[in-house]
């Protein structure tokens, strides 16, 4: 039913670009993808969810990010995709020899959705810090 393929700058950049658009969000350029760890799940070979793995120097933490669907498919097609694309990359990190995946959300729904797939939320706080703004 679905087929898991290797992210392609080329190939996919301007589709995913309108789709994190459609999101609230914007991609700057290019490189916002790793190269080796970005992952597209397809239906019928239409793309219909992207997600990429960062991987830490110390091999034990694995990040989940760019998580992002399609919004031209909706309800358990999307749903399914997207269970299979991070089941994927749970596996693909594991065969890595990485021991723990870490995702982080401000969208209840999400958060929901990734607890019934056994994620445990860790109640963090995330702070960022624009490097581009200087030291205050």
């Amino acid at each position: 039913m679905f087929n898991i393929r290797q992210y392609d700058d080329n190939k996919d950049f301007k589709e995913i670009k309108r789709w994190v658009s459609h999101h609230g969000f914007s991609i700057l350029c290019l490189n916002n993808f790793p190269k080796n760890s970005t992952f597209i799940v397809e239906e019928n070979n239409k793309p219909v969810a992207i997600a990429s793995i960062y991987l830490s120097i110390c091999g034990n933490l694995a990040f989940l990010d760019n998580g992002f669907g399609n919004p031209d498919f909706k309800g358990p097609v999307r749903t399914e995709a997207f269970k299979t694309l991070i089941n994927f990359l749970e596996n693909y990190s594991k065969a890595l020899g990485y021991k723990n995946l870490m995702f982080n959300t401000k969208i209840e729904k999400l958060k929901d959705k990734y607890q019934s797939w056994g994620y445990k939320s860790e109640n963090m706080f995330v702070f960022i810090k624009d490097l581009s703004k200087g030291d205050k």
